[in-house]
Order: C-alpha cells, then sequence, then structure tokens
C-alpha cells in the first residue's frame, strides 16, 4: 500500500471521528438501555415481559453493567481510528453534512441488509461448539435478556459480531458521517429492543429472541 496515503492522515481529525463514532453509540445505548431499566422495576410493566417471572438477580445486573460499560467504551474508541483509516481511504469527508433524503433512505436500507446477513452467519457461526464454549456462551449466560445486556459479550464476539457487521454497509457504500451517526442510532435502538423482552403494541416483538436465550 502507497505510505502517501498514510501521510494524508490527519490524526487530530482521527481522535474527533473516534469521539464522535463512540458519543454515537455509546449515548443511545444506554439511554435506551436505561429507559427500558425503568420499566423492568415498574411492576405494571412486567406483565408484557415475554419472561416476567425470572426477575435479573442484581449481583449478575452489577457483573452485565461492568462488562458492558467496557465495551460500549474502550472497544468501540479503539475500533474507532481503524474506521477512521479505512473512511479516509474510500474519500470519505468527516463532515456532518447530511445528504439528500434519498441518498440516506438508500444508505440506510443497504446498511440494515447488510448488517443483518452479516450478523445472521456470524451469530451462526457463534454456535458452532467451539466457538459456542469459548465465546458465545457468555452472552448466553443470560437466560432472560434485557435491553442493557444486549453486548454482554466476550470481547471477539462483539468485535466480529455486532460491530464489524454494523460498520460493513457505511464502509462499503461510502457514507457519510452523518449517516453514520444516524445509521449507529438506528442499529442501538433495533438491538436493545430486541433484546428488552418486551413485547409491546407499538414495537417489534421481541419473543423470538426471549426464547433462543432461554432454550
Amino acid at each position: 500500500m502507497d505510505s502517501a496515503i498514510f501521510d494524508e492522515l490527519n490524526w487530530s481529525e482521527a481522535f474527533w471521528f473516534a469521539n464522535v463514532l463512540m458519543i454515537a453509540s455509546f449515548v443511545p445505548y444506554w439511554l435506551f438501555g436505561c429507559l427500558f431499566l425503568v420499566l423492568d422495576t415498574t411492576s405494571g410493566m412486567l406483565k408484557y415481559k415475554t419472561q416476567p417471572d425470572i426477575p435479573l438477580k442484581m449481583e449478575k445486573l452489577i457483573t452485565v453493567l461492568k462488562t458492558i460499560l467496557k465495551t460500549t467504551t474502550v472497544m468501540p474508541y479503539c475500533l474507532s481510528y481503524t474506521v477512521y483509516v479505512v473512511f479516509k481511504l474510500r474519500g470519505i469527508a468527516m463532515s456532518l453534512t447530511p445528504p439528500d433524503i434519498t441518498t440516506l433512505l438508500l444508505h440506510l436500507m443497504g446498511c440494515a441488509l447488510i448488517q443483518e446477513v452479516g450478523f445472521y452467519y456470524s451469530h451462526r457461526a457463534l454456535h458452532a461448539p467451539y466457538f459456542y464454549k469459548s465465546i458465545h456462551k457468555v452472552h448466553h449466560e443470560l437466560t432472560t435478556p434485557f435491553a442493557l445486556g444486549a453486548i454482554y459479550a466476550h470481547p471477539l464476539e462483539v468485535i466480529f459480531s455486532n460491530m464489524v457487521p454494523a460498520l460493513l454497509g457505511p464502509m462499503l457504500f461510502g457514507s457519510s458521517l452523518f449517516t453514520v451517526i444516524v445509521w449507529n442510532v438506528l442499529s442501538v435502538l433495533v438491538t436493545t429492543v430486541h433484546h428488552s423482552g418486551y413485547h409491546l403494541p407499538f414495537l417489534p416483538s421481541p419473543e423470538f429472541h426471549d426464547y433462543h436465550h432461554l432454550k
């Protein structure tokens, strides 16, 4: 690879990019997760849970929160620098100017499709006996999933099954930074809903995912 490409990298810009990308995932993850956690402590809402009779013990909750604090700060922050290099190689401008609405919607739909395929096959691979025992079993410690536990997982799983599939779309499409932020927020919202355990009229049902964890 031509070393001149790396000479053009702006590391102060990379630092700014890494912080923007981390905040775009950290803030919505904890915001949505904590909102669902409030619902979990409201007895009147438990009837909407697909597993209402299996409360999460406080000791396990603390363990989960300690783990995801790392996976929502250190890991995405470090990965952001690699993403920055790829974005620069793709010629993507580090600008928060939004694209036209058509481009935005097309990129978001493309990102959703790529993430769905990438997550499906990586997740399926993680259920192979070796990978399940050494990596994926951590995530399945939560037989009753809840929103904040969505990325309670082994670091390798977080990177290759959660983060990489979510970032592949923007990298392939050369999406603007604005699009990446919107996509991050949407994908985090969907992930927390899937793990929330709540079957509410205005949200997609998480029943299939609950059963997956339960069994």
